[in-house]
C-alpha cells in the first residue's frame, strides 16, 4: 500500500499538555506550512485563557530544516496564571491556520485548538544531568512516496517530562552545519528524514558528527554531548521497501 505526502502541517511542542508558568513553545510547519512559521518575523503569536486574558509570545528563533520543515520557537512575555488553560493563537490567523490547530483531544473525544494547562510549579524540572545518548546504528527505508533517511541515537532519560533534544548536524567534508529540536520517539532520536521531509540530509558519501543538548520544556538545557561521527546512512545501508 503506497502512503502520501501531505502538502502541509504543523505540529506543536510541547506535546505534554502540563506546564510550568514560564514555558516555551515550538511551532513546527512542514511544507507550505512552513510560510507560517516564516511570518512570525513579522506578527504575533499569543496564548489566551479562558478569560481572554492574551499572554503574548516572544519568538526566541527560527530554524530552517533541510528537507521540507521549519520551526519558531518562542517564550512567554509574562509568568503565566496558575490552573489556567490557554489556547495558542495566531494575529490575524487565517481560517486554514486555525483548522491546523486543531487536534483530537483523548480526554473529551474531540477536536478541540491546541492548548496547555498550567498548574502551580514555577518550572519544570531540569534535564536529568544522568542522561546518556549513544549511536545505534543507520537506516535507509523506501516508503511510498520517497526515501526515509536516518541515524538512530538511543538516550537513556530519567523523569518522565517531556525532554526536546537541540541536534547539531555537521558534515564535515564541508562544515555545513544544521540545527534543529527534535522529540524523543519511543526511546530513540532520528536524525535524518522521513519519505516527506525532516529536518537534516545527507551526501550519498562522507562523514557527519552530531551532538545534543537536553532541553526540558522552559526552555533549560542540561549537559551538550560529545560529537559523535557517523558515516552517512546511504554509503553504509542498503535501501529496503517499506
Amino acid at each position: 500500500m503506497q502512503a502520501d505526502c501531505a502538502m502541509s502541517g504543523m505540529d506543536f511542542f510541547p506535546r505534554q499538555k502540563e506546564i510550568s508558568l514560564n514555558p516555551m513553545f515550538i511551532v513546527q510547519g512542514y511544507s507550505r506550512s512552513q510560510k507560517v512559521i516564516e511570518s512570525f518575523g513579522s506578527r504575533k503569536a499569543y496564548l489566551k485563557d479562558a478569560e481572554g486574558q492574551i499572554t503574548e509570545l516572544q519568538l526566541v528563533e527560527v530554524l530552517k530544516g533541510r528537507r521540507g520543515v521549519s520551526q519558531a520557537l518562542f517564550k512567554v512575555s509574562g509568568t503565566l496564571l496558575p490552573d489556567r488553560r490557554y489556547t495558542l493563537h495566531y494575529e490575524g490567523e487565517t481560517e486554514a491556520e486555525a483548522a491546523e490547530m486543531q487536534r483530537n483531544d483523548p480526554s473529551t473525544g474531540k477536536r478541540e485548538r491546541v492548548y496547555w494547562q498550567t498548574g502551580t510549579a514555577n518550572e519544570q524540572p531540569a534535564p536529568d544531568p544522568a542522561t546518556k545518548i549513544t549511536y545505534v546504528s543507520n537506516k535507509w527505508q523506501m516508503l511510498g512516496c520517497g526515501d526515509a533517511v536516518n541515524a538512530i541515537f538511543k538516550s537513556k532519560e530519567g523523569g518522565k517530562n517531556e525532554i526536546w533534544y537541540k541536534a547539531e548536524l555537521v558534515e564535515n567534508k564541508t562544515g555545513e552545519k544544521t540545527v534543529f529540536y527534535i522529540p524523543l520517539e519511543e526511546g530513540k532520536l532520528l536524525v535524518g528524514f522521513d519519505m516527506c521531509g525532516g529536518p537534516f540530509s545527507y551526501a550519498r558519501k562522507g562523514t557527519y558528527k552530531v551532538r545534543f543538548t537536553p532541553t526540558n520544556i522552559d526552555g533549560k538545557q542540561g549537559a551538550i554531548t560529545q560529537w559523535m561521527t557517523f558515516k552517512s546512512p546511504y554509503e553504509t545501508e542498503k535501501a529496503f521497501g517499506g
